[in-house]
């Protein structure tokens, strides 16, 4: 028996490690996303690292990035093998740090401050994941961690490692060092800023109309705010919200998650023309395309009054930049100087149908009738307080002067002189930065209009069309007057005004409370009353006071109940004097008997408190009544004296009279018949 208890136990045992062992292996199973041998030891014993694998992939590739970037926020670069756990702060003051650095904030861009999880992964990830080629080498460890190998600019690696944690396949976004959506970079289609709006899980680009600066994940769009969430920042990963057409935002890149793109088969980002000559120029298009929708794209050009005409056409490549003529190193035929050219961009989609750019126009110079063209008059990089305003054009310098540009406000009647050059024959002129000259600040949050004239030799101006732009503002507000105060019925309001720029913000103020006014009608025995509440704006309601009800004093007979009728009592309520009668039972009937023996001539008394309010006998040859409650023998013999009481009980005295022994002498001895 014991034998088999044990065996019994053991097996029990067995099957509890079986399934503790699977209960385990299900939790190593779910470190997800990622492998967990990509990590460093730090990292695996960190906060975020927890956070990471409590992320939950969905399958909705654009979703799933977001929550990998969330479940990072926070995490901050460092200095050594140990820092990667994200959690080192006040990294200018750490030794490392201030032997490395001169303790500014931006000397990183000199020295080893970027070490982070990130870089760490970009260097040793799993195959598959890790960076290739020039990017591999051995692991580091805790002993021999050299942080210079590390130390890079990480703000597109950690991108790269979310769509990695994501498992987002390389071929939707690519491995990237550099913050770049371009081939070779991060390799996904973009548009530029202006030309699309984004959406959660979109990548947004930072620089300037050359460079390709910063890039993030964004977050969410709401209205023109965007929430984006980036790593090296500000030196970790953190949230940030930017207006939509915030000057320094380049470009947003569009990946195609889970197969699908959420483009058009082509955005035309620009369509323009440059290096124009008697008998060439440059016609270029920056575009993205949905290459699966696609077969070719095209260049068509024509004279006014003539049918298009496709002068150029190419395969489609994921990302585009076609051009015409120069750019491309192809000859096209030659153009004619002095004519008017128009042109526009096609894509050719896999069902035959043709879509095209908008139409776009260029005059070739010589021999032009005219002192100058106006090719292009546009405006770019524009910041708060600058902008780049440009032209190119062509010229007959024989005739004209002098070139400037003008400027005013949008509330303003007049231009403004702000620059001029000494003319060209091929002209490409731009103010405030392109030139190096310092122009006077503009203001921000302001619209304003501008155009280009010549001077011709003759003093008469020429002007090319007016334009517009908007400086974008940062704003700042005051504190903020109240244009509406609020009342119990309405919201107020509050203005706030922009220090900068002038641009006014509103905000509501809720509405006050009521303030009532109490009025009571006080409640009676048998009315209710009322509490009624009014404010000033006319706003009231009522509460219901219940009636009090009766207050009565103790009950008073007024009729005296008896055994043949009923009686009656009354109470008086002791506020408003109702009065209320109830009935008295009649009385039971009682009758006590007794019986007395008397001799001749004696009395008998009735006691009590109450006499009788009648009083009878039976036989007055035996037994008289004398008052209320006295009976006397005046015989001998038997009678009934009966009383009958107010209540109506009775009493009944059976007499039973005889003489007494010394009246029998009396009468015989003394035959006292005489003397009775």
């Amino acid at each position: 028996m014991k034998k088999r208890i044990l065996s019994f136990w053991l097996s029990f045992g067995m099957v509890i490690g079986i399934i503790l062992t699977g209960l385990n292996n299900i939790k190593a199973e779910a470190v997800s996303p990622g492998n967990i041998s990509d990590f460093s030891e730090p990292y695996k014993n960190s906060q975020y690292f927890t956070a990471l694998k409590n992320v939950v992939l969905t399958g909705d590739q654009r979703e799933d990035i977001v929550n990998i970037a969330r479940s990072q926020i926070g995490y901050q670069e460092g200095l050594t093998y140990e820092d990667l756990d994200g959690s080192l702060n006040n990294w200018n003051t750490h030794p490392l740090s201030l032997s490395y650095h001169d303790g500014s904030k931006y000397s990183d861009y000199k020295g080893y401050l970027d070490s982070c999880e990130y870089n760490y992964w970009r260097w040793n990830g799993s195959s598959g994941n890790r960076f290739t080629s020039s990017f591999e080498s051995p692991k580091p460890n805790g002993a021999n961690y050299d942080v210079s190998r590390y130390d890079r600019a990480w703000c597109a690696t950690f991108v790269s490692w979310c769509a990695r944690q994501a498992d987002i396949p390389i071929s939707v976004l690519n491995n990237s060092t550099f913050a770049s959506p371009l081939s070779g970079s991060m390799n996904i289609p973009y548009v530029m800023k202006g030309s699309y709006t984004p959406i959660s899980g979109d990548i947004i680009y930072f620089g300037t109309s050359s460079v390709w600066k910063h890039v993030g994940i964004i977050e969410s769009v709401n209205g023109k705010k965007i929430t984006y969430i980036d790593g090296n920042g500000d030196d970790n990963v953190s949230r940030h919200t930017i207006d939509i057409n915030d000057s320094d935002i380049k470009a947003f890149g569009i990946p195609n998650y889970n197969g699908t793109s959420v483009l058009s088969p082509i955005i035309w980002n620009n369509v323009y023309v440059s290096d124009i000559t008697e008998t060439s120029a440059v016609v270029k298009t920056d575009v993205t395309a949905n290459t699966e929708l696609l077969d070719r794209i095209g260049l068509e050009m024509w004279k006014d009054g003539e049918n298009p005409e496709t002068v150029a056409s190419w395969a489609v490549d994921s990302i585009l930049t076609y051009c015409y003529v120069t750019c491309d190193g192809s000859e096209a035929p030659s153009l004619n100087k002095n004519t008017k050219y128009n042109y526009r961009f096609y894509v050719i989609k896999k069902d035959g149908k043709y879509e095209y750019s908008s139409e776009h126009s260029f005059i070739t110079p010589g021999g032009a009738k005219e002192p100058i063209q106006w090719i292009n008059v546009y405006a770019d990089n524009i910041t708060e307080i600058s902008a780049e305003i440009k032209t190119d054009v062509s010229a007959d310098t024989s005739v004209i002067s002098e070139i400037g540009l003008q400027l005013r406000k949008a509330d303003e009647k007049s231009f403004k002189i702000v620059a001029h050059w000494p003319v060209k024959t091929i002209l490409n002129y731009c103010y405030v930065k392109c030139d190096g000259s310092e122009a006077i600040n503009l203001n921000p949050g302001t619209e304003y209009y501008y155009r280009f004239y010549i001077v011709k030799t003759d003093g008469k101006y020429l002007y090319s069309s007016e334009k517009s732009f908007a400086t974008p503002c940062s704003h700042t507000y005051n504190s903020g007057s109240v244009t509406r105060n609020a009342t119990c019925t309405e919201p107020g309001e509050k203005k706030y005004v922009c220090t900068k720029c002038g641009a006014v913000k509103t905000e509501t103020i809720n509405t006050l409370e009521h303030n009532y006014k109490l009025t009571v009608s006080e409640p009676t025995c048998t009315t209710a009353g009322k509490k009624s509440f009014t404010c000033s704006c006319g706003d009231s309601y009522t509460e219901t006071i219940p009636a009090t009800g009766h207050s009565y004093d103790l009950w008073t007979v007024t009729k005296a109940a008896t055994t043949s009728a009923e009686g009656t009592e009354t109470r008086t309520c002791i506020i408003c004097d109702h009065k209320e009668t109830r009935s008295i039972p009649k009385l039971k009937q009682t009758v006590k008997e007794e019986t007395v023996e008397l001799r001749y001539k004696e009395t008998f008394l009735l006691n009590g408190i109450n006499y009788p309010v009648d009083l009878v006998s039976s036989n007055t040859n035996v037994a008289v009544v004398e008052g209320t409650n006295k009976v006397k023998v005046v015989g001998t013999g038997s009678a009934n004296v009966t009383a009958t009481y107010e209540d109506g009980s009775q009493y009944i005295i059976h007499v039973n009279a005889s003489n007494a022994w010394w009246q029998w002498v009396i009468i015989i001895i003394l035959f006292g018949w005489i003397w009775y």
